[in-house]
């Protein structure tokens, strides 16, 4: 890669130059379009607000933990993407 290919992360901050390659692949799925699209997901910070699912136990020993407490869980934590 030469150095006209790498993006100032400030310019991708607020997520509109994701958004309008967003826009342009959905317009025309192509190997164009879409390489742009990856590129700049790779180089950005996603933030996907998630729902997380807990057993009560578990759910019990992080409400009591202290700051800075290593929690280990006993069962399995499931995360699902907000609607």
């Amino acid at each position: 890669m030469q150095e006209k290919d790498f993006v100032d992360p400030e310019i991708l901050k607020n997520g509109n130059v994701l958004l309008l390659l967003k826009q342009r692949f959905i317009e025309n799925r192509s190997e164009e379009t879409i390489i742009p699209l990856l590129c700049c997901l790779g180089d950005s910070q996603v933030i996907v607000p998630m729902n997380v699912t807990m057993s009560k136990e578990d759910e019990e020993m992080f409400l009591h933990a202290q700051k800075g407490e290593i929690v280990t869980t006993s069962g399995d934590i499931r995360m699902k993407p907000e609607e």
